[in-house]
């Protein structure tokens, strides 16, 4: 009996799964710009050790593919989008150690850049996911990564409206 209380542990660390996804406005994007604009560019950057130039390749990829799905408007912008903290756990961590292997984190700051160089909207998006021991079956770095590129359609789109937490 007690083994099978012990087992019942140990498979509910592996298997509990828990996510994240908290936008900061700094300065939120004006309604009158939702439906308008143009997006022309999309930069990623980072300084970060563990940011590979892979990781900053699907990120601008998944961004792209978001915001194109976006309404066409005739004000053309630029995304700047800097990744401040990404910290992804390995598939064999998962595997051994579920939940108790930690979070998945990453957290970007973003700028949307008008033809003048005026920012017209500055926010930072934060994902932290921790798929437990389920993450051992698909790539964390891939939906870290697509998870934050939602949070940054979304605030294009104005679906986080107040809401900070998505």
């Amino acid at each position: 009996m007690r083994f099978a209380k012990l087992l019942s542990i140990v498979l509910a660390a592996v298997f509990v799964a828990g996510c994240a996804t908290v936008v900061t406005l700094r300065q939120p994007l004006a309604q009158m710009s939702v439906g308008n604009l143009q997006f022309r560019g999309i930069e990623a950057t980072s300084t970060l050790t563990s940011v590979t130039p892979e990781n900053i390749a699907r990120l601008k990829m998944s961004v792209a593919e978001r915001v194109s799905k976006l309404p066409k408007g005739d004000v053309p912008v630029k995304i700047e989008v800097v990744v401040t903290e990404f910290d992804i756990q390995s598939g064999a961590t998962r595997l051994v150690a579920g939940a108790f292997s930690g979070s998945n984190k990453m957290t970007v700051s973003v700028k949307v850049i008008d033809p003048v160089g005026k920012t017209i909207a500055d926010f930072d998006v934060q994902r932290s996911g921790n798929p437990g021991g389920y993450g051992f079956f698909y790539s964390q770095t891939d939906a870290t990564i697509n998870a934050v590129a939602d949070g940054i359609a979304d605030v294009l789109s104005v679906k986080s409206g107040a809401r900070r937490d998505l």
